[in-house]
């Protein structure tokens, strides 16, 4: 579809583990990079995108959070249990905080459209028909994050994706398909459906990390791969140092779980006591992802490991080094 050298995708990791210099590394090794917009002012993610394009000519896709709920910036009044760890940790200073307008969808795919990018991925939701227009208009392939079989039979009957990435349970990081829900189909299910629809293209996503994982996947019918947890733990990485040796400790199954309770949709990660919250407040996203956001980043900066996130995919188990970027690239193909 985009005439890659190998069928991997680096998955657009969100929250500032990715930098330009990693996707256009990435996009020069003959896989696709990915440039993650999610909580980035617009003009960042236009600089973003520039940077990427100085460092390689091959292609590149941008991943764009789909929410046209714009409103204004305003303030929410925190839940206890926020202000209570807040008071704990020594960060409590008032009882409301800040959820920012939310960034333009259209003004992201009009970006993608100005700067060329070649490739678009949703998450979180679907493209409006002016949008998907556009871009199909110019030429800019989109690709949509789906979790069950119901949404990508959707999907095919009304956005006429170039192609459907099926997230699976195992992946790490926030559910991604395009409905708001705790629902996946398992993987047989999957494999059956894709080889009932083998004109589509369908990328796999969630547990994997390692060659064997990505011709298995080719073996089932998929025609590519994205991974994340084996991204983030690359030395190239901005993920922090506590992060990844947190992944590196990791060996129990029980370790790894998801909830909504942090941000207000569904993502699964290291448990720590922040999956403790109970969201009594019933606190959608992205409030709820405000909400927790000053304690994330002051646990993050202190070294606090029960308050800040680790998200990990069911992979992370099966990881026990760090590797180069390009160890980690060569060691896939």
């Amino acid at each position: 579809m985009l005439d890659l050298k190998y069928p991997v995708i680096q998955a657009p990791m969100a929250g500032g583990i990715v930098a330009p210099d990693m996707v256009s590394a990435v996009s020069n090794f003959g896989m696709l990079g990915s440039i993650p917009s999610g909580y980035l002012p617009i003009q960042d993610t236009i600089k973003f995108i520039e940077t990427v394009k100085q460092k390689t000519l091959n292609p590149f896709l941008l991943n764009i959070f789909v929410n046209y709920n714009n409103k204004e910036s305003h303030f929410i009044k925190k839940p206890h249990e926020i202000i209570d760890i807040e008071k704990k940790v020594g960060l409590y200073k008032n009882h409301e905080f800040y959820v920012p307008k939310q960034i333009f969808v259209s003004d992201l795919v009009k970006a993608s459209v100005q700067y060329n990018v070649i490739a678009v991925s949703t998450t979180f939701g679907l493209l409006n028909q002016k949008d998907t227009k556009l871009l199909k208009n110019n030429c800019v392939d989109i690709i949509v994050t789906v979790n069950t079989i119901e949404e990508a039979t959707y999907v095919m009957a009304t956005q006429n994706p170039t192609a459907i990435i099926f997230q699976t349970k195992h992946a790490g990081g926030h559910k991604g398909g395009a409905f708001n829900d705790e629902k996946y189909s398992d993987e047989v299910s999957i494999r059956n459906f894709i080889n009932q629809h083998k004109n589509v293209y369908f990328i796999k996503t969630g547990g994997i990390v390692n060659k064997k994982d990505v011709q298995t996947a080719l073996e089932e019918g998929f025609k590519a791969v994205q991974i994340g947890t084996g991204f983030l733990m690359t030395k190239e990485s901005k993920a922090s140092i506590l992060h990844k040796q947190m992944i590196l400790r990791t060996n129990d199954p029980s370790q790894i779980a998801s909830t909504k309770n942090i941000t207000g949709k569904l993502a699964r990660g290291i448990v720590n006591k922040l999956f403790d919250l109970k969201n009594e407040n019933r606190l959608g996203y992205p409030a709820l992802h405000y909400a927790t956001s000053a304690i994330r980043s002051y646990a993050k900066n202190h070294d606090l490991k029960d308050y800040q996130t680790f998200w990990a995919g069911d992979s992370a188990l099966r990881i026990d080094s760090l590797m180069s970027l390009r160890d980690y690239m060569e060691s896939l193909v």
